[in-house]
């Protein structure tokens, strides 16, 4: 689950499974953040990000998702 959405401040992200790795892409496809070893529930900081579309690739020992985000 991953709230607001869309975003003004920050983004919350649940998860039922453990995250290894979390990537926001811009839609241009430059990658502009990456966090490492996350939990099962975090937050990203998006308080700076121009407003516009984002994807958030979420990477687990089982499954790589992919998220669409809005920054207002």
């Amino acid at each position: 689950v991953m709230y607001p959405n869309p975003a003004i401040d920050k983004v919350i992200i649940e998860s039922s499974v453990q995250i290894r790795k979390c990537e926001v892409y811009a839609i241009n496809g430059a990658l502009v953040y990456t966090l490492n070893e996350c939990s099962k529930t975090f937050e990203i900081n998006v308080r700076h990000y121009k407003p516009g579309n984002y994807v958030i690739r979420l990477i687990s020992d089982s499954f790589i998702q992919t998220k669409s985000l809005i920054k207002e």
